[in-house]
């Protein structure tokens, strides 16, 4: 990964670990296997979504040797660690802050547009990560 991302603050350069990749990439697919399950209410598969985007994001970001506890800025960095379009990145920024205020703050709500935009970019983010060459 160049040198722009790492010198951003927040950013931790970390050699990447491959079991660590692996869980992160694995806790992701379930995440996003349950957000898939038509029975559970739209709020929850809206949440699995939203985890399964932050372990893939969180993923591309170790794969890269890079660690950062700062959601917004894994979420931000995704066009340079997945080579996704920055749409996605904005889109992912939406979700966090309907899920923050959603989970955290007893605001707002969730729709069914909001959740279809973030399962499409989720899919997006996880088939970049499936797409890395695995690590040594």
């Amino acid at each position: 990964m160049g040198a722009p991302l790492q010198s951003l603050r927040h950013l931790t350069p970390q050699p990447p670990e491959a079991a660590e990749f692996a869980r992160l990439k694995n806790a992701g697919a379930r995440w996003l296997r349950d957000s898939r399950i038509p029975a559970k209410a739209l709020e929850n598969r809206f949440h699995f979504a939203y985890n399964a985007a932050v372990s893939f994001s969180r993923a591309a970001l170790r794969y890269h040797g890079l660690r950062s506890d700062n959601i917004d800025l894994v979420f931000c960095v995704a066009p340079h660690t997945l080579g996704l379009d920055a749409d996605v990145s904005r889109l992912l920024l939406r979700c966090r802050a309907v899920h923050e205020g959603w989970e955290f703050q007893g605001r707002g709500r969730v729709d069914e547009g909001t959740f279809d935009a973030l399962m499409t970019a989720c899919a997006a983010v996880a088939g970049r990560v499936e797409t890395l060459p695995p690590l040594e």
